[in-house]
């Protein structure tokens, strides 16, 4: 909370600009550059890719999202609600930790939802959890993506909660980590 948006998303596309300037630094192809991320980090995956198309386009490949929260402005308390999924309360204080201004929720670089233009975009994958609160904001912006013409691949774990590729069943994490693998292989 000590540096709120867009401090962490300019510091992600600054990343990624040096990567696609100093590729020998890494032995990296620079004309192949995948983002990618978990929860919070699949916001600014998904924002990144947004922000490129408005600035230098590097050619970022891939975009891989997991159980991302892709709509701060909605409140907490109207999304999906269940046992095992992020407390209505806690995601407030995430969404209030990020953020300068309730106005900035609607900004598309901090609730991709709300972009007007997501043409051009990389391919994404957009992993969703069953009982997770974010998965409905999540299979929205994957046909808001398909509407523009992006190529996307969505897969759902039923059963599933809110980061489990690190806290759930063992299978599923690994089912997960192994299609999002097989996906990067495919632009690598």
């Amino acid at each position: 909370p000590e540096y709120k948006f867009p401090t962490a998303l300019y510091e992600c596309y600054d990343i990624v600009k040096w990567l696609y300037e100093n590729p020998w630094v890494l032995q990296i192809d620079k004309e192949r550059i995948a983002v990618g991320g978990n929860s919070a980090g699949g916001n600014l995956a998904a924002a990144l890719c947004i922000l490129n198309n408005e600035q230098e386009q590097i050619p970022i490949v891939k975009q891989v999202l997991n159980y991302p929260p892709l709509d701060l402005a909605t409140d907490p308390e109207l999304k999906f609600k269940h046992k095992k999924a992020i407390p209505p309360r806690l995601a407030k204080l995430f969404n209030e930790s990020y953020l300068k201004n309730i106005k900035d929720a609607e900004n598309p670089l901090v609730s991709p939802i709300y972009a007007e233009n997501l043409e051009d975009l990389p391919p994404a994958l957009i992993i969703t959890a069953e009982f997770d609160s974010l998965a409905d904001e999540a299979n929205y912006y994957a046909s808001q993506l398909l509407e523009a013409g992006v190529r996307v691949k969505t897969k759902k774990y039923l059963g599933a909660h809110h980061a489990f590729t690190h806290t759930g069943n063992i299978e599923q994490a690994e089912d997960a980590w192994h299609l999002i693998g097989n996906e990067l292989k495919e632009v690598f």
